[in-house]
């Protein structure tokens, strides 16, 4: 993946492949920092304990660039063998982040380069045109 990220500002990366593989990538400086994953993009599950093995995370350095107080917190979520759903609510609940919103795709990516999803319709679909993207919070009343 191409980061053409702003250098003073950490970053966090959540990549989703249709519910069986999740990359997340913490950045700063446009570096990466750490990655933890499940899998391989783009649906392929790690065969082996060291082809994992790089890609566990270090919760101590997301607490640490972050600011988390709770590392904790996070260790349950950098857990490989949970199904992606389950990991993005851990992680979204480490990370104070709303898990509607870690979980809401906004781009596709087959080579790396990110494209919005709209954009995506648009080029491949003739009776996207016009298509605009949405994303809509609950935020509470009946249902």
């Amino acid at each position: 993946m191409n980061y053409r990220i702003y250098p003073a500002v950490p970053v966090v990366s959540i990549e989703v492949s249709d519910s069986a593989v999740l990359v997340l990538t913490l950045l700063s400086g446009g570096r990466v920092l750490d990655r933890f994953a499940n899998g391989r993009m783009p649906i392929y599950l790690f065969t082996s304990e060291d082809e994992a093995a790089p890609f566990r995370g270090a919760p101590a350095t997301w607490c640490s660039v972050l600011g988390l107080s709770s590392r904790r917190e996070l260790e349950t979520a950098f857990e490989q063998r949970l199904w992606v759903p389950d990991i993005l609510a851990r992680f979204s609940k480490a990370l104070g982040l709303n898990p509607d919103i870690a979980a809401c795709g906004y781009f596709v990516s087959f080579d790396g380069d990110p494209v919005p999803y709209d954009e995506y319709l648009d080029a491949r679909v003739q009776e996207a045109a016009g298509f605009e993207e949405q994303h809509y919070m609950r935020t509470g009343g009946a249902e």
